[in-house]
């Protein structure tokens, strides 16, 4: 007669943990479960979940019975860890042949690097250094003489105004835009050191302004001159007239 022998209270617990560990790592079946009872009519929704997730549960103790069952067998947790040692001792080879690529590339751009082929020439160096330097040391010279030109035009230009002033001309159409042009020239000096390209934009745009108010002053002065001229020649028949006269030719 076959007697079946009950299971011993550690059999019990660690029958219970396994059971645990399987529930707490299942939860993808209860996502999987709502996921196929989401296209059913909503009558069939409720059943379809019960009864989902009961079998569930039902191949989750099986399948623990199962383990229980399996893990009595003799060598076979030893197979396991075999399979496991042999799973990190892979992972070991992969993890230090990527290193040893690693480390025999820097080493190759190390070498590379001490390397004298890899090391510009100093003169290729300090002329490329240089070159920018140059190319704003030559920006600041020419935006100094583009300012010294001006300043020079300006002074001119406004002693030519005033002469129109004691010429009895009037010089207001003059004031202003040579008050806007000496008040660039003092703005774009005071930007010239820290930005000698934008200064010397500004001065050329002062300089074209600066033009304008000549060539208006170069009219002005062309018309006094042929006035002065006209006045001049009637003057001067004038005086031949008054001595025509004093010497009788003329009647008076």
């Amino acid at each position: 007669m076959i007697e079946l022998a009950l299971p011993s209270a550690s059999a019990l617990v660690a029958f219970g943990q396994v059971i645990m560990i399987d529930l707490a790592l299942a939860g993808d079946n209860a996502i999987a479960v709502g996921l196929a009872a989401a296209g059913l009519p909503l009558e069939q929704r409720r059943r379809a979940i019960i009864l989902g997730l009961a079998g569930a549960v039902v191949m989750l103790i099986g399948f623990a019975l199962i383990t229980i069952q399996l893990l009595h067998l003799i060598g076979l947790m030893l197979a396991g860890g075999i399979l496991l040692l042999w799973v990190c001792w892979k992972m070991w080879r992969e993890l230090r042949a990527g290193h040893e690529a690693e480390t025999a590339e820097a080493e190759e751009a190390i070498k590379l690097l001490d390397s004298a082929e890899a090391r510009p020439p100093l003169a290729d160096v300090a002329g490329e250094c240089s070159a920018p330097l140059d190319a704003l040391e030559q920006a600041h010279e020419k935006a100094r003489e583009l300012a010294a030109t001006l300043q020079t035009n300006v002074s001119t230009t406004t002693q030519r105004i005033d002469a129109l002033a004691k010429r009895g001309r009037s010089n207001a159409a003059f004031q202003g835009p040579m008050a806007e042009v000496a008040r660039g020239v003092e703005l774009a000096k005071r930007g010239l050191e820290p930005d000698p390209v934008a200064a010397r934009g500004r001065l050329e745009e002062i300089a074209t302004r600066l033009e304008g108010a000549v060539a208006g002053l170069d009219e002005l002065e062309a018309v006094d001159d042929r006035r002065a001229k006209a006045v001049g020649q009637v003057d001067e028949v004038l005086q031949k007239v008054r001595a025509k006269r004093a010497e009788g030719w003329l009647l008076a």
